[in-house]
């Protein structure tokens, strides 16, 4: 299951857990015994707190990322904040509708019955997909943590990978002093040679020079440097710079 979809399921599961929440909530609030007057209320009740519910998920970005098959802290508590705001827009909605008409949309005691529940029911439908995955589909599971860390990794800043403050290049004195140059890279198609190549494709040289004793990495640039149909001429050359010059 791709991350897409997976966050629709998340977010379709959540809203029928809403759903259900305001369900169990008015039914608690009148012990199981609703009232035929109260019944007709029953369904508008429900749907203002899932709007608030939905409100809130968006507001704290909850099906942003994949909680399917990790619970952690952060996600638990930005779940706790999602829940506690979407209380208390039903409340503040209460307030201005209570102060403009004189009646309450949601009785208190229901909004709060109900988002006490819409978290139980959250948390431990997390906790039972969870336990699920890992029982059932276990390298599901592994391949997703994986994934998942490689995700979060790719999203830290340079400065906390490097743990020094970033070097700011400036790229106006280099373009200046590069300009009708011809440039050449030695160890082109190593990592930092091919970096280093890939940018200097983009100033205004008069030719650039690859040279790499690699061949097949070297061919590789070649082709990932024509692909770009860059303006910059460029050279490949197979030696060793350790290589004496011959006449």
């Amino acid at each position: 299951m791709n991350r897409k979809r997976l966050r629709i399921f998340l977010l379709s599961a959540d809203l029928l857990i809403s759903l259900l929440s305001g369900w169990i909530a008015f039914q608690l609030r009148f012990n199981f015994l609703v009232p035929e007057k109260e019944v007709p209320h029953i369904q508008p009740i429900i749907l203002w707190i899932s709007a608030c519910q939905l409100i809130a998920f968006f507001v704290w970005k909850i099906h942003k990322k994949n909680t399917f098959f990790q619970i952690e802290i952060t996600e638990i508590q930005q779940l706790l904040y999602a829940v506690f705001t979407s209380a208390c827009l039903g409340m503040g909605i209460n307030v201005v509708h209570q102060l403009a008409t004189g009646l309450r949309i949601i009785p208190i005691s229901i909004l709060v019955i109900g988002h006490f529940c819409m978290l139980f029911l959250m948390l431990s439908f997390r906790l039972l997909a969870k336990e699920s995955v890992e029982r059932f589909f276990p390298n599901l599971s592994k391949n997703n943590d994986i994934r998942e860390n490689a995700l979060l990794l790719s999203e830290k800043e340079i400065a906390y990978l490097l743990d020094r403050e970033p070097i700011n290049l400036d790229s106006e004195a280099i373009r200046n002093h590069l300009t009708n140059k011809v440039v050449l890279v030695t160890g082109a198609a190593g990592s930092i040679g091919r970096e280093i190549s890939r940018q200097l494709s983009h100033f205004p040289l008069q030719k650039l020079i690859l040279l790499d004793q690699a061949e097949t990495p070297l061919y590789e640039l070649d082709l990932f440097l024509k692909e770009q149909k860059l303006p910059v001429p460029f050279e490949v050359v197979i030696a060793d710079v350790r290589n004496a010059i011959t006449t």
